[in-house]
């Protein structure tokens, strides 16, 4: 490995060079020998140096590796976590809503509603809910809800 430029412009070095020379002067390295000698010593330090550089560039990107994958499965459980909360709040505003239409018409059923008692099963009374006006028909039940659950379930459940 060769570095030496017999052309080089020492000036353009400026303060590192300069700063070379006087330490050399001041440590006494007058021979090739001693310059050589010290020289190795540093270049021996600087070749240790770019082997820790090397190792701790290798552990760096390993531990990033890592960081990365453990972040990216816990990114995918959140957006999982997400999605099955979404799924979940859709259902909830769709029983709500379903909820809303329960109210409306057991409130606009309740305007046009009375009941008798129609009979007895297992000691217990039953009611038959009539409707005046636009809703002329009768349901049985206990209650105005159970009524509309049992019209409910001769529709098939339907709304």
């Amino acid at each position: 490995m060769s570095y030496y430029n017999k052309d080089r412009d020492n000036a353009t070095l400026g303060k590192f060079y300069t700063d070379h020379v006087s330490a050399m002067t001041r440590e006494g390295l007058h021979k090739k020998s001693d310059i050589a000698s010290e020289l190795a010593v540093r270049d021996a330090r600087i070749a240790e140096m770019e082997r820790d550089n090397e190792r701790i560039d290798a552990q760096w990107r390993e531990e990033l590796r890592i960081y990365r994958e453990t972040e990216n499965k816990r990114i995918a459980e959140l957006e999982q976590a997400v999605t099955v909360r979404d799924t979940e709040i859709a259902r909830l505003e769709t029983d709500l809503e379903l909820a809303r239409r329960d109210a409306e018409r057991y409130r606009w059923l309740a305007r046009f509603a009375s009941y008798s008692h129609i009979g007895q099963e297992n000691g217990e009374w039953f009611k038959r809910w009539t409707f005046a006006g636009p809703l002329a028909y009768a349901l049985e039940g206990e209650t105005l809800g159970e009524a509309i659950d049992k019209a409910r379930a001769g529709n098939g459940g339907g709304v």
